[in-house]
C-alpha cells in the first residue's frame, strides 16, 4: 500500500514498512499533529474523538524511539540486569489495555524487525507471570490499580519505571476520576520524588536491588482523551465553583488542570503542547441521533423492537447498572438474538470473550455498562442504544463514540420515558452547543495576544458578550423523536412477555441456588443443619415489609416445574419460528404490498411480514 502521505513526519523506513502492511495509508489529524511534536522530544496534551487513531498517535514515536535504540549485543542478553521499559501506559480498563497492546502488537510486529516487547498488566495475573513478562518489557500497559500493587510489590519496579521514556496517560478523564484518581495520584508521586524516598515508601526492604539509574533523556509525558471534564478538574484541585459556561473544558482550561497535576519534564518551557485535532464538536461527524418515547416499564419491548428494525448490524446496547445487563442479556437471547453481556463483576476470562464474540461475530449485539463506553475499538458498530440515559454530556460523547469511528456512518439511539424528554434534549443540547461553545472560545484565545491591560479588558468583555450569544442560542440543537410502527409493537410483545417470564425464573432459580450454598457453606462452619425450605417458610410468615412483593414473585417463579418452563419455551418457539404480521392477510399475501419472490426466497425483510417503515433515523432533517 502506498504510504508516502505519511513521509512528511519523517518516520523510518521500518515503520513506513509496518503501517503499510497494516493498510494505513493516510495519518489521521491526530496522528498528523501529535507524531512530529513528540518526536521532537515535547510533552504533549492530546485531544481528539474516538475512532481517531490516538493510540497510534503515541504508539508510532514509541516505535521510533525503539528502532534508534542501540541494538541489544549477545552479552546483553546474558546479562540478569533488568532494563527499564521505553514506555509506561496508563489505562482506564482492563478491556482498554488489552486493546492498547493488540493495537501497538500489530504495529511492532508488522515489520521485517524485532519489535518491542509488551507487559500488559491487568487483574488476573499472578505475581509469579507478572514478574516473568516485566523481566523483558520495553512498554508496559496496565490499570493503575494493578500497576500500583505491583510498585507497592518492590522487585525493582520504582527504579525501573521512574528511568522509563515516555509515560503515557490513555482516557485521562476517566483515569482522573473517583474511581482511579487515588491509584493514578499514588504513582504519580512516586515517579516524581527522590530516589531514596520513593522506595522506601513503595517498596519493602526485602526488594531486590535495581540497576544503577543511566544517563536518559527527560521523560516525555503524553496525555489523550476525547473530553476534558473542567467540573471534575476543578473538583479535584479544590477550585470548584458554579458557572454557567460550558462543562466541556477549553483546551487553556484543561492544560492549567494538568500542569498542577503533572510534572512536564520534556518541553523546554515546562508546558506541553495541547492538540486539539477536532475543534468544532465533541461527537464523530457522521452520526445520527434520535430518541423514542416509550413508558418506563416498555423499555425492554422496544429495544427488542429496535434491534427487529436493525437486524444483522453490530449494536452496543448501554444500561447504568450491573443488573440490567444481567436481565437484559438472557432477555435477548431467549428471543433468538446474539446478546453477550458485559460488565465489571465478570471474571475477565469471560469479559475478554465477549469482546471476542462480539468483535468476531456480524449482528453481535453488546450488552454493557459504561465499562465498555471508553476507549474501545470495536469496528463496524453500527448500533448504539442507550437503555437507560447517560448521567452526563461525555458519557453520552464516549458511548455514542462507539459508533461513526473513522469515515464509517452509525447510529445513536435513545430511550426516553415521558418525563425524561425534556431532560434528554437539553443533554443532546449540551453536548453539540456547548463544545462549539468551547471551540469558538479556544479559537478566541489563540488569536488575542493582548500587550496591555486595556486589551486584556477589550478580551475579557468579548469573552463576556460571547458566552451571553451562546445563552441565548444553546437548545438549538433539536434530537429528532423517533417513530416506531405501533402494529409492530403490538404483535412483538407476546414473544417479548414470555421471554421476561423465562428470564425471571431463571435469575430466581439461579439467585436461589447461589444463596442456598452461601448459607448451607455458612451452616457447615457453624456445625447446624440447615433446611432452605424451612427458613423460606419462617420468612414468608413474617411481616410484610419493603420488597414483599418481589420476593414473593421470586417465589412463585423458583417454584415453576421443568414441565411448566418446557411448555413456555416451546410456545416461545412457536412465536419465534413465525413472521411478525403487521396487517397482512395470510390468505391473500399479494394484497398486502409482499414481495412475492423475495418470501419465497427467504430474504427481504426477513422476520416481518408485510411493509413496515423504517424508524426515520435516515430521513432528511
Amino acid at each position: 500500500m502506498d504510504v508516502s502521505a505519511w513521509e512528511e513526519l519523517e518516520l523510518l523506513p521500518q515503520t513506513l514498512s509496518s503501517l503499510s502492511k497494516l493498510g494505513f495509508a493516510n495519518p489521521t489529524p491526530i496522528q498528523s499533529s501529535a507524531i512530529p511534536e513528540i518526536l521532537a522530544g515535547n510533552d504533549v496534551i492530546g485531544k481528539a474523538s474516538t475512532g481517531s487513531g490516538k493510540t497510534l498517535a503515541f504508539g508510532i514515536p514509541i516505535l521510533e524511539s525503539y528502532l534508534a535504540r542501540p541494538k541489544k549485543t549477545a552479552n546483553d542478553t546474558k546479562t540478569s540486569e533488568q532494563k527499564p521499559p521505553l514506555a509506561l501506559i496508563l489505562s482506564p480498563t482492563r478491556e482498554l489495555a488489552h486493546q492498547i497492546t493488540d493495537h501497538l502488537n500489530a504495529l511492532f510486529e508488522g515489520g521485517n524487525f524485532d519489535g518491542p516487547l509488551i507487559a500488559t498488566l491487568t487483574g488476573g495475573l499472578s505475581e509469579q507471570k507478572q514478574q516473568r513478562l516485566l523481566a523483558h518489557a520495553d512498554v508496559v500497559i496496565g490499570t493503575p490499580g494493578r500497576l500500583w500493587q505491583a510498585m507497592r510489590e518492590g522487585h525493582g519496579l520504582v527504579k525501573l519505571f521512574k528511568q522509563t521514556r515516555f509515560l503515557v496517560i490513555d482516557e485521562a478523564d476517566r483515569l482522573l476520576s473517583q474511581g482511579n484518581f487515588k491509584e493514578v495520584e499514588e504513582i504519580l508521586n512516586v515517579l516524581e520524588r527522590q530516589d531514596d524516598e520513593a522506595v522506601s515508601d513503595a517498596e519493602s526492604e526485602t526488594s531486590s536491588p535495581a540497576p544503577t539509574a543511566a544517563v536518559t533523556p527527560p521523560r516525555q509525558t503524553l496525555v489523550f482523551s476525547a473530553t476534558f471534564n473542567k467540573d471534575l478538574q476543578q473538583k479535584l484541585s479544590g477550585r470548584a465553583r458554579k458557572s454557567s459556561t460550558s462543562n466541556l473544558a477549553t483546551p487553556q482550561q484543561s492544560m492549567e488542570y494538568l500542569l498542577t497535576r503533572l510534572r512536564f519534564h520534556a518541553s523546554p518551557s515546562g508546558k506541553p503542547k495541547f492538540i486539539d485535532a477536532d475543534p468544532s464538536s465533541q461527537l464523530a461527524h457522521k452520526i445520527r441521533e434520535g430518541l423514542v418515547e416509550c413508558g418506563a416499564l416498555e423499555k425492554d419491548l422496544y429495544a427488542y423492537a429496535l434491534l427487529l428494525h436493525h437486524p444483522n448490524v453490530r449494536t452496543l446496547l448501554f444500561t447504568n447498572s450491573i443488573s440490567a445487563v444481567r436481565r437484559l442479556a438472557p432477555f435477548l437471547q431467549n428471543l433468538g438474538l446474539p446478546a453477550l453481556p458485559l460488565h465489571s463483576q465478570m471474571a475477565q476470562k469471560a469479559r475478554m470473550r465477549s469482546i471476542e464474540k462480539f468483535k468476531s461475530q456480524e449482528g453481535a449485539i453488546l450488552v454493557a455498562t459504561d465499562v465498555a463506553a471508553r476507549g474501545l475499538d470495536i469496528p463496524a458498530v453500527a448500533l448504539v442504544l442507550h437503555y437507560h440515559l447517560p448521567r452526563a454530556a461525555n458519557t453520552y460523547i464516549h458511548r455514542a463514540g462507539r459508533t461513526a469511528r473513522g469515515d464509517a456512518s452509525g447510529s445513536s439511539i435513545l430511550l426516553c420515558a415521558p418525563d425524561e424528554v425534556a431532560g434528554v434534549r437539553r443533554l443532546i443540547a449540551n453536548v453539540h452547543q456547548r463544545s462549539t461553545f468551547a471551540s469558538e472560545q479556544h479559537d478566541s484565545e489563540d488569536s488575542g495576544d493582548s500587550s496591555d491591560g486595556d486589551e486584556d479588558d477589550k478580551a475579557t468583555e468579548k469573552k463576556v458578550t460571547k458566552k451571553k450569544d451562546f445563552n441565548k442560542k444553546k437548545g438549538n440543537h433539536f434530537i429528532r423523536t423517533l417513530d416506531i410502527d405501533r402494529r409492530l409493537v403490538a404483535r412483538i410483545k407476546p414473544r417479548a412477555d414470555l421471554s421476561k417470564k423465562i428470564t425471571d425464573v431463571q435469575a430466581a432459580k439461579e439467585k436461589k441456588s447461589s444463596a442456598d450454598d452461601f448459607l448451607r457453606q455458612a451452616a457447615e462452619d457453624l456445625g447446624v443443619d440447615y433446611d432452605s425450605e424451612e427458613l423460606d417458610a419462617q420468612g414468608s410468615a413474617g411481616r410484610m415489609n419493603r420488597g414483599a412483593g418481589r420476593k414473593r414473585r421470586e417465589r412463585e417463579a423458583r417454584g415453576m416445574g421443568k414441565d411448566e418452563m418446557g411448555a413456555l419455551r416451546a410456545e416461545l418457539k412457536d412465536l419465534l419460528s413465525r413472521r411478525v404480521n403487521v396487517g397482512v392477510s395470510e390468505k391473500y399475501l399479494t394484497s398486502g404490498g409482499v414481495d412475492i419472490n423475495a418470501l419465497l426466497k427467504g430474504d427481504g425483510k426477513g422476520i416481518f411480514l408485510g411493509q413496515v417503515s423504517g424508524v426515520g433515523l435516515f430521513d432528511d432533517k
